[in-house]
């Protein structure tokens, strides 16, 4: 059963500033975390389907990355996010991700990825993005994420 459906959420990134993030939500609901085949019922996570989150300053990825895991998990414990179907929209280009997992305390992973960008459209099969740095790292180690870093400089 959904939590939340249909979703357009204002996200301000600096006190009394103008929005700096727009956050569109399909389907928010409670799952459970999923582990090869199997779902665990004492593992909870939050799921999402069909989030897009529309930056006006690619900067601000960093603080608007955090501030959607904040927004999306409202417990006083962080619990693992698992999104289908994420886009991050900026004016410099356009990420999609299939599949978005973000781990407390961890790297976030990301399957299925499609870059839009002024130098060309490119596709990742899998790659770790560091909320602290606001990096991309490679996985496998011999795929280029220079094209995934160039949107957020």
């Amino acid at each position: 059963m959904p939590i939340l459906r249909d979703a357009t959420i204002p996200l301000f990134l600096a006190e009394g500033g103008a929005v700096g993030v727009i956050v569109k939500i399909g389907k928010l609901y409670e799952g459970r975390q999923k582990r090869g085949f199997l779902r665990i019922g004492v593992l909870p996570c939050i799921r999402a389907e069909e989030v897009t989150v529309r930056l006006s300053d690619s900067r601000a990825v960093t603080n608007a990355m955090q501030a959607l895991s904040k927004t999306l998990c409202r417990t006083s414990e962080p619990q693992p996010i698992e999104i289908a179907s994420f886009t991050l929209q900026m004016p410099e280009g356009k990420l999609h991700a299939a599949k978005l997992i973000i781990l407390p305390g961890k790297p976030w992973s990301l399957e299925g990825i499609t870059c839009e960008h002024a130098c060309g459209i490119f596709r990742f099969s899998r790659v770790q993005f560091n909320p602290q740095t606001s990096q991309f790292l490679p996985l496998p180690p011999e795929d280029d994420t220079a094209p995934l870093n160039a949107l957020f400089r």
